[in-house]
């Protein structure tokens, strides 16, 4: 199933803030950080916050605004 209610390494999630404002980004490896336009570093605090996160729950992105996970989607190899 390439969509989950939980994060997990490899996956693209998206994001929406108060302000309505939506934001993506794939959990990937440092090694693999420029394969990615919207990559983040699975060791990164925004990464580390995702990995915690499932569908609905609210994270604090790198500048401290609030947003709320609104999709998952996993690669299907």
């Amino acid at each position: 199933d390439p969509t989950s209610n939980s994060v997990a390494f490899g996956a693209t999630v998206t994001v929406k803030d108060k302000q309505g404002r939506i934001e993506t980004c794939t959990i990937v490896g440092v090694d693999e950080l420029d394969l990615e336009p919207d990559a983040v570093s699975w060791i990164s605090p925004i990464g580390k916050a995702l990995l915690a996160a499932d569908m609905g729950d609210w994270i604090t992105l790198q500048d401290g605004r609030p947003a709320k996970i609104v999709k998952i989607e996993r690669k299907s190899d």
